[in-house]
């Protein structure tokens, strides 16, 4: 795994010395290698790993089977933002005293969108901000053929390894115009016509553009743009589209609103 070597040191410390807990929750941004650290946990602990779904009948289910274990397991329930109530009340029953032979590893984005309950009862590890090495560790290995353009536009833009994976399955020349178009164009085409910006851009599951990786990508083009009479623009531009960031992790949040809200908004700055 690239990165996150301290709290994978203090995560296989508590290992080697017995001391992994039972319940516990990694928090990172989407992309930032939750669920491969999940797996890693599980090697280390030497023990089979299953991915759970966040439905009310998954969380059962795995309640259920986990009190009838032989042999150890790894629950890794994915992507807990999105767990509704209901599910997370029939989590907490596990919580308090969790079955000898199961381990419950939960992932989550905003542990804001956790029950407090259940923030209280798991132990949490923050993953740690991929540096400049290891993103050039993980290009180093893979089978892309990049133009020296391509990388440094890539290692700015990204910031996990999320990200990293994105960018090879993309033509990053033609992202990366397509986001200087946005940029030249979006405050001086007509109203109706900026919001077809998004017709490339995923906003639900699909083919386009990523709508995370998008936005990371608008921020680093504006930043090298911030010189000169046009810094507070840009500026502005930046700090809009960083707060559209971090509502995204929001449990719940409509992706369609809140991308239109913030074309009106840069096209209010910038008309």
């Amino acid at each position: 795994m690239i990165g996150q070597r301290e709290v994978i040191t203090k995560i296989f410390g508590q290992i080697e010395r017995g001391k992994f807990p039972r319940f516990s929750i990694l928090i990172g941004e989407s992309g930032g290698g939750k669920k491969t650290l999940a797996k890693e946990i599980s090697n280390k602990l030497g023990v089979s790993s299953v991915i759970i779904g966040t439905t009310v009948d998954n969380i059962r289910g795995c309640i259920e089977d986990s009190y009838k274990l032989v042999d150890p397991m790894v629950y890794i329930i994915a992507d807990c933002d999105n767990m509704s109530s209901a599910a997370a009340n029939a989590l907490l029953k596990v919580t308090e005293e969790p079955p000898q032979q199961a381990y419950f590893i939960l992932t989550c984005e905003n542990l804001e969108n956790l029950l407090p309950t259940i923030k209280s009862r798991g132990v949490t590890y923050m993953l740690e901000p991929y540096s400049y090495e290891d993103k050039c560790d993980y290009l180093s290995v893979c089978s892309k053929q990049l133009s020296e353009e391509d990388e440094t536009f890539i290692l700015d833009v990204a910031t996990n390894i999320g990200d990293l994976k994105m960018f090879m399955d993309i033509d990053v020349a033609e992202f990366r115009n397509y986001v200087i178009l946005v940029i030249d164009n979006i405050a001086k085409v007509q109203g109706s016509n900026a919001f077809k910006i998004g017709d490339k851009i995923s906003l639900k599951e699909d083919n386009k553009y990523d709508l995370r990786l998008f936005w990371k990508a608008f921020i680093c083009l504006c930043v090298d743009r911030m010189v000169g009479e046009d810094a507070i623009k840009y500026a502005v531009a930046v700090a809009m589209t960083g707060n559209a960031l971090q509502q995204l992790s929001i449990k719940g949040i409509n992706k369609d609103m809140l991308f239109s809200t913030w074309v009106l908004d840069i096209r209010s700055e910038w008309l």
